[in-house]
């Protein structure tokens, strides 16, 4: 009676695990403007708060494209854009960029890559991984403090044109899969997690949203879900398959 009162209690307290298939795909195609949003998240990091976003993403396109966008290009330093460019990963906000290299971002194969954000200046508060758990070398271009306000969020395009609108907005063209946010910077240890066993890995505290393109825009994690803009679809070409992970 003992044992099975002391093996009930273990599974009671044990870490939940987040049950997950990972078959899908986000494919966006901007010729035809593809993107998803959400206009009012909730619990996103602000200021210049501590974050970090890791995502799974492929294409081909040597171009100035986005990945993700949060905040607002209304006001100054309200923007965190992450982008890619001429196999170049890098982070924008109004009046500072900083850029990381990365020989293959942009050549048709699929690429983990994290950014994690401890506060502060872009140059010193920022660190990006791709694939191998290797810190980039950056080659920044101007620098600054972000003050972000997270009143919108966008998937595959930039914010433009204010608030959360998309005037002048440069789009994604490829696949992008497994993008998971967090209101801290990640240790090297758990990038490194998000890199290799992200079926297994905890993601741990401050988990704020988790997309996972599972034939459904919803955030896996919260209640951050997206809509569609112009039909983008499900591939499934994917980068890693699972069944199960921990949250």
């Amino acid at each position: 009676m003992r044992l099975l009162l002391l093996i009930l209690t273990l599974l009671m307290f044990a870490p939940f695990a987040h049950a997950f298939t990972t078959l899908n795909t986000a494919s966006f195609a901007s010729a035809s403007s593809q993107y998803a949003r959400n206009t009012a998240p909730s619990g996103l990091w602000t200021g210049s708060g501590a974050n970090t976003v890791c995502f799974r993403a492929k294409t081909s396109t040597a171009s100035e494209t986005y990945v993700a966008d949060f905040g607002t290009d209304a006001g100054s330093l309200g923007e965190w854009l992450l982008a890619t460019d001429v196999n170049k990963f890098g982070v924008r906000i109004s009046g500072g960029n900083r850029f990381w290299t990365a020989t293959n971002i942009t050549d048709g194969n699929w690429h983990a890559v994290c950014l994690t954000y401890s506060g502060g200046a872009l140059s010193s508060g920022t660190t990006a991984y791709m694939d191998n758990n290797t810190a980039l070398t950056q080659v920044g271009i101007g620098d600054a403090t972000p003050n972000i306000t997270n009143n919108c969020m966008h998937i595959a395009a930039n914010i433009g044109g204010g608030s959360c609108g998309v005037s002048g907005a440069v789009y994604f063209n490829g696949d992008i899969e497994d993008v998971r946010i967090w209101n801290r910077a990640l240790s090297s240890t758990e990038v490194n997690d998000y890199m290799t066993i992200p079926c297994t890995m905890s993601n741990g505290s401050s988990f704020v949203s988790w997309y996972i393109f599972e034939n459904t825009w919803n955030d896996e994690q919260a209640t951050n879900n997206l809509t569609a803009i112009n039909t983008p679809t499900f591939g499934t070409n994917n980068p890693y398959t699972c069944a199960s992970a921990s949250a």
